[in-house]
Parts: structure tokens; sequence; C-alpha cells
């Protein structure tokens, strides 16, 4: 009996000293966070932004482009000090139904699945999330050249601005950058009410681009007003 009762002690001990252990290695994951590298520009040094990665993927897409999803950690592995990488798998999609060209809703039948990255990105804008900037990247892209950290194309920004996208002739949605503020917050509502409930706009890209326009032509105007212009004037 006295030796039974030792090794119960010894056990339970073991067991408290290992849940210990995990706790305070959960809290160094998510407390203790490796110092922001320095960024030298303009003749000072400031903080680099911390910026999340973020890419949504079905079950399917996840195994079809594994070593894509590989690629992302590696180059957020990289540049750990600064960047992070999400993916999130949750199928948002199924909780919308899709709708025809009149926008009738059919019952049981989802949006299409690119519409995940507009819904995580709310669900992590209305966290506190400890990032600066989100970049949505498509879960199936790579990243060709990890010598270049992601905040290179956040250098010169305004603090005014909360949404960077590619600058070229064709804004494609498959990578943008948005400051974790709530302009960007409602920018993404915005952006799902405009995909979702207009007509000309049954891609998300689609409903980006006019986004973008009536932004940029209206940036003081109430959402109902962005959207009932897109309405009435496509």
């Amino acid at each position: 009996r006295t030796v039974a009762f030792v090794v119960a002690c010894c056990l339970i001990g073991s067991w408290i000293g290992c849940q210990l252990g995990i706790s305070r290695s959960s809290y160094s994951l998510t407390r203790k966070r490796t110092p922001r590298a320095l960024w030298h520009g303009a003749g000072h040094e400031t903080q680099l932004p911390r910026v999340a990665l973020l890419s949504t993927t079905t079950a399917a897409y996840a195994r079809r482009f594994a070593y894509a999803v590989q690629n992302k950690v590696l180059y957020a592995k990289k540049w750990s000090a600064t960047v992070d990488f999400l993916l999130d798998s949750y199928p948002y999609h199924w909780l919308k139904v899709a709708a025809t060209p009149e926008r009738h809703a059919e019952p049981g039948q989802p949006l299409p699945p690119h519409y995940n990255r507009l819904f995580a990105l709310e669900r992590l804008l209305k966290q506190d999330a400890p990032y600066d900037w989100f970049m949505y990247v498509d879960v199936d892209a790579v990243i060709t050249n990890f010598s270049i950290p992601v905040q290179t194309f956040l250098q010169g920004i305004s603090p005014e601005h909360y949404v960077v996208v590619h600058d070229g002739p064709e804004i494609n949605s498959g990578a943008f950058l948005l400051r974790n503020t709530p302009e960007s917050l409602q920018f993404v509502r915005n952006w799902i009410a405009l995909g979702t409930q207009w007509p000309q706009a049954s891609l998300d890209q689609t409903a980006l681009w006019h986004l973008l326009y009536l932004h940029a032509a209206f940036p003081s105007a109430p959402p109902e007003f962005l959207l009932r212009y897109a309405h009435t004037s496509p």
C-alpha cells in the first residue's frame, strides 16, 4: 500500500507539473512576443508593423494546395518577429444562401467559397487581434521571393489609408492589405453587402472594383449611400 501510495503521488505530481508547463508554454506563445524589427527609413528607425497573412480554404483546397500553404508557413517563419500566417477553413459561405441574378434567395444554395475571405476578415477585424495589418493571400498563391518583407508594401502609406491593393490596371482580390481599423471593418462589410446584394457583382472581385471607385469618389458618404448608388448607377 505504501508503494502504491508513493507511486500515485509521483504520478499526480508529474501530471500537475506537465499542466503547469503547458500553461506556461501557452502563455508564452500568446503573450510574450518577439521584439519587433526596426524599420530603417526616412532618416529614423521605427518599429515594423505586425502583419497577419491570411488565407481561407475548404478541405479539398487545403489538400490540393498543401505545398502553397507550406510556402506561406515558411515565409511567416522567416519573418516571425513581425509576421504570422493564419489559415481559416471555416465554411462561412454555407451560412449564407446564394441568389439568382435578380438576387432572389435559393434556399440551401451557398455563396461561392471565395466569399469566405470576407467573412474571415470581418471576424478578425471585430476582434482585438494583435496585428496592425491583415494581408489576404489566396490559398493557392505562393511567395517567390522570401527576401522581401511584406511591410515593404506599406512604406510611404498615409495613416489615413486603410486599403492597399496592387498598383496596376487589374486589381485582384487574391492579394490585398487591410489596416486593423474600424474603417477597414466597415469597408469589408460594404464589400460583403455589395457583393451579395448587387446583381452586377456576382463575384467578390467585381464588387471590390466598384467599391474602391465608390470610396474614392465619395470618401465621406455613408455606407447606405454607396450601396444605393451602386444599385441605381451600375
